[in-house]
């Protein structure tokens, strides 16, 4: 096994954790949410249906910022806009936790949706155009399982961690992992199918 070989699996290693766990710190933040619905209910005054409402419109989001990640993925590369969207989401799960009313969560909700979005479209584009096709199913499979991981790994946040830390942390929790941003600046490079189309364009 040659040298460039080597180097070549620890990309596409590299690049699969990353997507992995960006994607299971998306289904976190959106799993977490549904347990703290009671108690967000009593913080904000809000009704269950209005809280029910915060998840519908996130959920319109995530398609809105899909659809705007997607179309930037295809100007500047699949690289930077999934950086940028890992920092949006996590900073808007983080400021999930300093909400002071209904409608300040709301808009937080909102604006994590449009990252949500974003981050699935960006990943899914990156990693199936860097992986070599005959591993392109696998490495999605893994990706996607991902956002069962981070459903668990809410499922344990709540039941081990809110009854001493609060709800509040439950959300910073979620912001913390926008360093893996600096780990995919610095270890995945930029899809080899969008710099081959880049360079019939120009």
């Amino acid at each position: 096994m040659t040298v460039g070989t080597l180097t070549l699996l620890k990309q596409e290693w590299r690049l699969l954790t990353a997507a992995t766990l960006g994607w299971a710190l998306d289904a976190f933040d959106m799993t977490i949410v549904f347990f703290l619905i009671p108690h967000l209910g009593k913080v904000f005054d809000a009704s269950l249906t209005e809280l029910a409402f915060v998840a519908t419109m996130t959920g319109v989001a995530k398609v809105f910022g899909g659809i705007a990640f997607g179309k930037a993925a295809d100007k500047y590369g699949r690289k930077l806009p999934f950086m940028v969207a890992v920092v949006w989401f996590c900073a808007f799960a983080g400021l999930s936790g300093l909400a002071w009313s209904y409608a300040s969560f709301f808009f937080m909700r909102i604006m994590f949706g449009i990252g949500f979005g974003g981050e699935w479209a960006t990943a899914t584009a990156l990693l199936t155009e860097s992986l070599p096709k005959q591993i392109r199913s696998l490495g999605s499979g893994l990706m996607m399982a991902g956002y069962n991981v981070g459903s668990l790994l809410a499922g344990a946040a709540y039941a081990w961690l809110f009854p001493s830390l609060g709800w509040r942390w439950m959300f910073f929790i979620g912001a913390v992992p926008a360093l893996l941003a600096i780990f995919v600046r610095k270890s995945i490079p930029e899809s080899p199918e969008w710099l081959a189309t880049k360079r019939l364009v120009m």
